[in-house]
């Protein structure tokens, strides 16, 4: 007589992770797949702009990255004033960061999932991960053209963002 019942495996992380953007009627392509890694990208058309959207898949360190670049790099006359608005923004946002190399200007957003040793992380908090990274990504990108292109300051842009009104600017 069996005392316990016996489970079946889970899932491994990439199952759940393809599973679940293959629910979401989403496009998707590996880049890498091996025994510790895999790498998805995604293309996603988002209010503000189109991006690519790459989850990494740690299996060894049990951890999902979702990273989203922009197809703009910041010219580099800018990109301290990007760099400005970034840590405005990190000031006020409570998951995820924006990142600029400052060689090259490519930015990008980036969020992750810490998930506990043989446990699968349930569907929503995966969902939460990448869709709340997108999310982040078309929030902040319009203050990003703002500085660029409007010539806006790194605060200006983070008030415009926020719905901030400034009685000086009446």
């Amino acid at each position: 007589m069996r005392l316990f019942k016996q489970t079946q495996n889970p899932e491994s992380l990439k199952e759940q992770v393809t599973r679940i953007l293959s629910e979401d009627n989403l496009r998707f392509s590996m880049t890498r797949e091996n025994d510790t890694q895999t790498i998805i990208n995604l293309g996603m058309a988002l209010n503000s702009g189109n991006v690519d959207t790459f989850i990494d898949i740690q299996t060894d360190r049990r951890l999902i990255e979702v990273v989203t670049f922009t197809s703009i790099n910041i010219p580099e006359h800018k990109r301290d004033e990007i760099a400005r608005y970034f840590n405005w923004i990190a000031l006020s946002l409570s998951y995820g960061h924006f990142e600029i190399d400052p060689s090259t200007g490519r930015i990008r957003s980036k969020t992750y999932l810490m998930l506990p040793e043989n446990q699968n992380s349930p569907d929503e908090m995966i969902k939460r991960c990448f869709y709340g990274n997108l999310n982040v990504m078309d929030n902040y990108f319009p203050g990003i053209m703002e500085i660029v292109y409007g010539n806006l300051t790194a605060q200006r842009a983070i008030e415009k963002v926020h719905n901030q009104i400034d009685p000086q600017l009446n």
